[in-house]
């Protein structure tokens, strides 16, 4: 999966609590050191499949005020709302 600056991607379990998911616009993707906070800016990432180690590599800040790894990436959101 290609994920860029400005998608929307959907998120599962942002807050630590089970099954919350949320909706969310990336404002920033930073390549890093896998379980690590702070890396290198990106404009954009292959984070590859659900179960891919790409995943632990990246760290996504969101409009939101949150961030999370790539890792907790469910799917991107089209603009007209469907799911992909």
């Amino acid at each position: 999966m290609l994920i860029k600056i400005g998608d929307k991607i959907e998120i599962d379990n942002l807050s630590g609590k089970r099954f919350n998911i949320s909706v969310a616009k990336i404002v920033g993707i930073e390549k890093v050191r896998p379980h690590e906070k702070y890396g290198h800016d990106c404009l954009e990432a292959n984070i590859g499949s659900r179960s891919d180690d790409r995943r632990f590599e990246y760290v996504i800040d969101l409009d939101n005020g949150h961030w999370c790894y790539a890792h907790q990436i469910k799917c991107l959101v089209h603009r007209d709302g469907f799911l992909r």
